[in-house]
């Protein structure tokens, strides 16, 4: 069975008028492992995207929509706890998530972090 594993690493300062999640967050950092394919999802500021999946790469505009649909779904807050990142994960778009490990530093510079990882 291939392990899978999905990171992205999101530098955004997010404003809800541009159809981008409504946060002020400075690095978000997201890793997946999964059992069949690699991920990887990533914002720069102040404009890069990239979407990686498997050996195929995708950066800049076209990258950019997928980049935001994770980072929308999830919209992590200081209060978010990890097995309710994880519910959604497994209801959206990885079910298959075996382990989870999230970095995400706000404005203040606060570092958040969230860490999972499936029994047995």
């Amino acid at each position: 069975m291939t392990m899978v594993f999905l990171s992205f690493l999101l530098l955004l300062p997010l404003k809800a008028a541009q159809a981008q999640p409504v946060s002020h967050d400075k690095v978000i950092k997201i890793s997946l492992r999964l059992e069949k394919t690699d991920v990887f999802f990533a914002y720069i500021e102040p404009d890069r995207y990239i979407y990686r999946k498997g050996n195929q790469e995708i950066s800049g505009p076209k990258a950019k929509a997928a980049v935001l649909k994770e980072i929308t779904t999830l919209s992590l807050t200081p209060e978010t706890t990890s097995e309710q990142i994880v519910h959604l994960l497994q209801t959206t778009d990885f079910p298959s998530i075996k382990s989870m490990d999230i970095r995400m530093i706000d404005s203040d510079n606060h570092l958040y972090t969230w860490v999972w990882n499936q029994k047995g």
